[in-house]
């Protein structure tokens, strides 16, 4: 939550004091600190938490709250002179190293330590009050709880370096745990019964921290070794080195309960051990790649020069291994497609030979005419591999080594020994067939190392294995592809199974499927496919002889057509299958359509398939146009740069392939685009382009809504955040984390090669919307850019409630104030997307909630119609909060909208129901309708972005809290959002309904 800033003309002196202190207590932390008095209702203590640089008193004198936030202290010891305290605020004390508990506190409530430098804190027994901490970015690397903690609800220590994390007994009412972003391996707990929200992504958990029951109804029951989790309703283990047959259920979900549950119920009915590996070979052309291949899986060799095109796929049965090995073409046309099937979790074999490696380029003659191939260094795809795979090993494998003998790689070693967690080195000979000579059998002991690395402890699922056996077998009897009916008996025994195709079967490389596409068919030889499709990428056809088609294409700046690609397929391809590989192609980001341009006058379903109209980015041409140069020569501009170690050409290609519609086709080129992008009337460009590892983007001044959308795109499409640098004259460029931290109190910046500039108007960098997108219509960014262009605030007045008649017969409205016993709110969103602010939701309420006003905030997300309306009906609220997106017809859940006449109709059951709170979009129509039967709902009449969101949670619910009217509160929660000055703000509007006249 955003804490607003207490002016203290007297901070500079405080700070000074703090600095010449090596350690402090709690009373000398008041010197030159703001004294709050109980203001009526609100007490003094509340009021410390809304202001910093202040404290408060009891009547004894003793100190009961303390706000210091961005403090110099270094050290901190509270003894006895701390017992009263209940609220304690020091984040952002980035020097402070050391909190010492000399008593336990047993009146503290809320403790903030979060974003200082605390490499190890204990709490000893007898903190019995305390219910929220906050530990977050400190690089706490031990935490150690030594008692009871019966009050304690939420503990967010996120954004730490703990490896380990025990919680004895004593943890009764704990409901919200927040560890991502540590470096967990291991996880205990004793008894946890009111868990409902544990966050662990971005840990170092290789295999799932829980085990399972079944309980006596057949659901799956999680426990955290000693502790069932009965409570747990949301879980998050993204970007954990967990096994394949997990990895892909935890990586695309929010809340992945129900997918873990799926998981260990489908485990519960038999077990296997998965002991296959996908196994990706890359490397320049020509270096070895399928020679290898042949050699492990056949034994022989290919004396013919037979380059790959594309990727082959082969799997080789060693022991008890399977290694479906991934043969990548090496030359620089199929790299940007490699991306799509490359990840992590999978062994890498990076291919090299001596003399590709010291020449830029390698010649193939092709009709008596010689090609060039451009050889690329092997940290290049040593920086690739690491890009692509993460933390995957890596096998650096040089080939040909009779000819070149074996080469010592002393400078990669030093380089990469530390990048890789598994990097080992082995010198082959494909061409040599005794294995004792030719090096594959210490290649294959390497491999298997390489296997273990993965620490597979748990089983897989029968079942599923069983569906993929299936699978690679109608594979091997000649099948192509699979219709998603056909599937769904095959795995008819699977829970989920759609889930385990797109998540299990396509992540790690069995199938190939699109939900969509294909008419919902599965491709089963994905090898089959490609080959197919890369007969237009290849400069040379089957036979070694020149590709016409590939020369044409790029000489047509990268335009292909229908017809073009008849006349490649037809003789081996159905039409079925010829729209089959035209849907793989644009699903894959390798072209984009054309044909609505060429065609404006005829229907989709009008065209022939000969009529349409593609283009590849990776044909154009190499450079941007005359015309582009001259039009950007002077034009005042605002630059950005991404700087990375290594930059997949995929990401510009993507980039293209999104934005490709705002651009003429002569704006276009191989690694760039000028864009042209039009909202609320205004005109503004953005010039993108790639070279070398770098990323450039220069948008017209002023384009604040174009720089966004582009910022949030490449947010999407980068595989690694590298380093953004911003300028605004194209030539002093700031890096941008410097620009963040950067003091208002100095007018002066560093730039990146030492100068120093002046910092103003450079603050537009830092005015990020995350919501403006390439994807949403024109009026939603007309809406959003607001403060850019005032005129959109011509909507209906919120200064006085909206009336609606109420329908006869309609609830009469109850006072929260008149309400026996508590206020009970229920928080519904559907879970891919919703907006983020659940959680949000949930610490505001619980923030302002000292007199236990409310009952326990129920928080339900990932909901379709069905869950929704029977959370609706059976939880019976006071307040409904929906979070999420909707439009004028209705709003967004998984797998289908809730049409509002069908929420209007729930809610009149919902006898409750006092006020319903609509954060979605457009959801001033919806609101209309549920007014006829509830008295108070608030609505927005266009787009609502997080912040507004949380900002007027954060005043609405303070005013509950302090038994304001709903009036009052929607006042307080329009306060909070003009407070904040937030940029595209659409005000919400509170609708009241009237009972009607007799």
């Amino acid at each position: 939550m955003k804490r607003r800033q207490y002016i203290n003309t007297r901070e500079a002196g405080r700070n000074s004091f703090l600095t010449k202190q090596n350690m402090a207590r709690l009373n000398e932390l008041t010197q030159n600190l703001t004294l709050q008095q109980d203001d009526g209702p609100i007490t003094a203590v509340r009021l410390v938490k809304g202001y910093d640089n202040s404290y408060a008193l009891n009547a004894a004198g003793h100190i009961t709250a303390l706000s210091l936030g961005n403090s110099q202290l270094k050290k901190l010891v509270l003894g006895k002179e701390a017992e009263a305290l209940e609220y304690l605020y020091l984040s952002g004390s980035e020097s402070l190293t050391e909190v010492v508990f000399e008593v336990p506190l047993p009146q503290l409530t809320h403790l903030y330590l979060n974003n200082c430098a605390i490499k190890q804190i204990t709490f000893p027994a007898g903190f019995r009050s305390l219910q929220q901490i906050y530990l977050q970015k400190n690089g706490l690397q031990r935490l150690v709880f030594e008692g009871d903690y019966p009050s304690l609800v939420l503990m967010d220590v996120s954004g730490n370096a703990l490896t380990q994390l025990s919680l004895p007994q004593g943890f009764a009412n704990l409901t919200y745990l927040y560890l991502s972003g540590n470096q967990l391996v291991s996880l205990e707990a004793a008894n946890l019964p009111k868990l409902s929200t544990l966050y662990l992504q971005n840990n170092q958990f290789s295999n799932l921290p829980f085990h399972f029951q079944n309980t006596q109804s057949g659901e799956i029951q999680l426990w955290l070794s000693n502790a069932p989790l009965v409570a747990l309703e949301s879980l998050r283990l993204s970007a954990n080195p967990l096994p394949d047959d997990i990895r892909g259920f935890v990586e695309n979900n929010d809340n992945c309960l129900n997918e873990i549950k799926a998981y260990f119920k489908d485990l519960s009915k038999g077990e296997t051990l998965d002991n296959e590996y996908k196994t990706l070979i890359i490397g320049n052309g020509n270096v070895g790649k399928s020679c290898l291949v042949e050699r492990l899986v056949h034994n022989r060799f290919k004396n013919e020069w037979d380059s790959t095109h594309g990727i082959s796929l082969e799997q080789f049965l060693h022991k008890d291994y399977v290694f479906n090995l991934w043969d990548f073409g090496g030359q620089d046309i199929y790299h940007a497609t490699h991306r799509l099937f490359m990840q992590s979790n999978a062994l890498y074999l990076v291919l090299w030979d001596s003399k590709t490696e010291q020449s830029a380029f390698t010649e193939h003659q092709i009709e008596e005419k010689c090609r060039k191939y451009e050889n690329y260094p092997l940290g290049y795809w040593l920086d690739y591999t690491h890009n692509q795979g993460k933390n995957s090993p890596v096998m650096v494998v040089q080939t040909k080594t009779k000819r070149d003998g074996e080469k010592d790689l002393a400078e990669i070693r030093a380089a990469y020994n530390d990048v890789f967690s598994f990097l080992k080195f082995e010198h082959i000979d494909s061409q040599e067939d005794d294995w004792d000579e030719n090096g594959f059998n210490p290649l294959l002991t390497t491999m298997r190392l390489a296997a273990k690395h993965f620490n597979r402890k748990q089983q897989t699922p029968k079942n599923r294995a069983e569906v993929r056996q299936a699978l690679r077998l109608k594979q091997k009897a000649g099948e192509k592809y699979l219709s998603l009916d056909d599937y769904l008996i095959l795995a008819e025994k699977v829970t989920n199974p759609i889930s385990v195709l797109e998540n299990w079967l396509v992540k790690t490389g069995v199938v190939f499927y699109r939900s969509g596409l294909f008419q919902d068919s599965i491709i089963l030889d994905q090898a089959w496919a490609i080959e197919a499709i890369y007969t237009i990428f290849r400069r040379t056809n089957e036979k070694g002889r020149r590709n016409a088609t590939y020369y044409d294409i790029q000489s047509r700046n990268g335009r292909f057509t229908g017809e073009d690609l008849q006349g490649i397929w037809e003789e081996k391809y159905s039409p079925e299958e010829q729209n089959l590989f035209v849907s793989f192609m644009l699903s894959c980001e390798m072209c984009f359509e054309i044909t609505s341009q060429e065609h404006p006058d005829l229907k989709k379903w009008e065209v022939r398939f000969e009529q349409r109209s593609f283009v590849a980015p990776q044909l154009m041409p190499e450079n941007k146009s005359k015309s582009v140069e001259d039009f950007w020569e002077w034009r005042s501009s605002w630059y950005l740069t991404y700087r990375h170690d290594f930059l997949h050409y995929g990401v510009i290609q993507s980039f293209i392939v999104r934005t490709q519609t705002l651009a003429e086709m002569r704006d276009i080129w191989k690694s760039g685009i000028s864009l042209k992008d039009t909202h609320d009337g205004a005109v503004h460009y953005a010039l993108v382009e790639c070279q070398g590892n770098e990323i450039r983007v220069r948008v017209t001044a002023g384009g604040r809504v174009l720089l966004n959308k582009i910022r949030n795109l490449f947010e999407k499409l980068r595989d690694s955040k590298g380093i953004e640098t911003v300028s605004l004259d194209g030539e002093n460029y700031v890096q941008l984390d410097e620009l963040k931290n950067h003091s208002k109190d100095n007018p002066k910046l560093k730039t990146v090669h030492g100068t120093w500039i002046e910092a103003a108007g450079l603050e537009v960098f830092l005015e990020r919307d995350e919501n403006a997108s390439f994807d949403k219509p024109k009026e939603s960014e007309q809406q959003r850019s607001e403060k850019e262009h005032p005129s959109t605030k011509k909507m209906i007045d919120n200064s006085t409630p909206h009336e609606v008649t109420m329908a006869e017969g309609a609830r009469k409205f109850v006072p929260f104030s008149e309400i026996e016993g508590k206020i009970k709110i229920l928080f519904l969103a559907a879970g891919t997307l919703n907006t983020g602010l659940e959680s949000r939701f949930q610490d505001i309420v619980r923030f302002w909630d000292e007199s236990n006003k409310f009952d326990k905030v129920k928080d339900k997300h990932g909901l379709d119609k069905t869950l929704f309306k029977g959370f609706l009906i059976t939880e019976n609220p006071h307040i409904l909060h929906y979070g999420g997106h909707g439009h004028k017809e209705g709003i967004i859940l998984e797998k289908g909208d809730l049409k509002a006449e069908t929420l209007k109709s729930y809610l009149k059951l919902s006898a409750n129901v006092q006020c319903v709170i609509l954060n979605a979009c457009n959801s001033f129509e919806i609101a209309i309708l549920i007014a006829e039967y509830v008295p108070y709902v608030v609505a927005t009449q266009a787009e609502i972005n997080d912040d507004t969101a949380v900002a007027f949670s954060r005043g609405f619910y303070l005013g509950i809290a302090a038994n304001k009217t709903i009036e009052e509160a929607f006042e307080l929660g329009i306060i909070e959002i003009e407070d904040e000055d937030l940029p595209g703000a659409d005000i919400p509007i509170l609708l009241k309904g009237i009972p009607p006249k007799s």
